[in-house]
């Protein structure tokens, strides 16, 4: 194994989520850490970082605005870009990386899906099978999600996704078919809308589907239906996207969203609680 350095702004969004959910362990003892800052002059493509990923190898893998990077402890490997090279990735921003149980890591891009092989270390041409996704298979990916069942969920802005464990383990993914969940009017067993934004399983097994609609939709496997909810809170009514979900335990779910601060969900008492930034306090 690899002895890593983290990168800061990932340290940071840990310092601040733990800084509310243990906020009383936290001022209870002193906490010492260091900081190294890696910049494109490190190797980094770019320095905006969308995600992080360490794969079964060890490696960890950056997104970043002018494409994906490796790093084994020591440098960044940046990946080479060809559109007319299939073992290449030939998409400018990758957002979210995920690992399935084939040793393959899913990449989602503004462009669409990318696959790449830690055995073979080569990325597996899937573009033709991009296109059952949408009719165009220009779509950006928003999220992914590898459940306890070994589904791979895709959420885009135009529907939700999912391959389930029969099609992945089709080794060279080929003819795979994608299963569509979308908003169908007067059914309240469906998404309640199509702008898939978040993802995220529960420790009970449930997934939570973020939406731009002030809604959360949670989905029932067994039945293979959905069901939302409203949150409880009146600026939230019909408007509000939920860019990400964390769970602290089996009864409270956070819920992120832009520009109002987050949620709080106890889900034993069924109250939410937001949670806003004012200036000077």
């Amino acid at each position: 194994m690899f002895k890593y350095r983290f990168l800061h702004i990932w340290l940071i969004g840990l310092i601040f989520l733990s800084s509310i959910i243990q906020n009383n362990q936290l001022l209870a003892q002193q906490v010492n850490m260091s900081f190294e800052h890696y910049t494109s002059i490190d190797g980094l493509p770019n320095e905006t970082i969308h995600d992080i990923y360490q794969d079964s190898k060890g490696f960890l893998w950056f997104c970043t605005d002018n494409g994906l990077c490796k790093f084994d402890g020591y440098n960044f490997t940046p990946i080479q870009t060809s559109k007319n090279d299939i073992n290449s990735i030939n998409f400018s921003r990758p957002t979210k990386i995920i690992e399935d149980n084939h040793k393959r890591l899913w990449i989602a891009t503004n462009e669409g899906l990318a696959v790449y092989n830690l055995i073979t270390e080569q990325f597996i041409d899937i573009k033709n099978n991009r296109q059952e996704i949408t009719p165009s298979h220009h779509i950006a990916i928003i999220d992914l999600l590898y459940d306890k069942n070994h589904n791979l969920w895709i959420a885009t802005h135009n529907k939700l996704f999912k391959l389930s464990t029969s099609e992945l383990d089709k080794i060279d993914l080929k003819n795979i078919k994608y299963k569509s969940y979308g908003k169908v009017n007067a059914d309240n067993n469906t998404l309640s809308t199509n702008n898939i934004f978040s993802l995220l399983e529960d420790s009970k097994g449930e997934m939570w589907v973020g939406t731009n609609d002030g809604r959360i939709n949670c989905y029932d496997p067994a039945k293979d239906r959905f069901t939302s909810l409203e949150i409880d809170i009146p600026e939230f009514k019909n408007s509000e996207t939920f860019y990400r979900f964390y769970e602290e335990n089996a009864d409270g779910l956070w819920l992120m969203t832009w520009g109002k601060g987050l949620v709080y969900w106890n889900r034993q008492s069924n109250i939410f609680s937001q949670y806003k930034y004012i200036p000077n306090q």
